[in-house]
C-alpha cells in the first residue's frame, strides 16, 4: 500500500485500514498506512520462515 493523493485509490485505502485498525482516523492516514505495511511485511516474513522451518529468535517477533 502506498501513500497517495488519487481520490479514489484513497477511498480503497480506507476501507482497507478501517477493517484492520479498529482506531483508524483519516487525520492520521499515512501513519496507518506505515502501520498497515510492516505488519503485513512481518506476516510474509513469518509465514516464509515457517515454511521453510526457520526458528524464530524471540526477540524478533516482539
Amino acid at each position: 500500500m502506498n501513500i497517495t493523493f488519487d481520490r479514489e485509490e484513497l477511498r480503497v485505502q480506507r476501507e482497507v485500514l478501517r477493517t484492520e485498525f479498529d482506531n483508524y482516523d483519516p487525520k492520521h492516514h499515512d501513519v496507518f498506512v506505515d502501520w498497515y505495511n510492516k505488519r503485513t511485511e512481518k506476516r510474509a516474513l513469518m509465514e516464509y520462515m515457517k515454511n521453510r522451518n526457520i526458528e524464530m529468535i524471540k526477540s524478533f517477533t516482539k
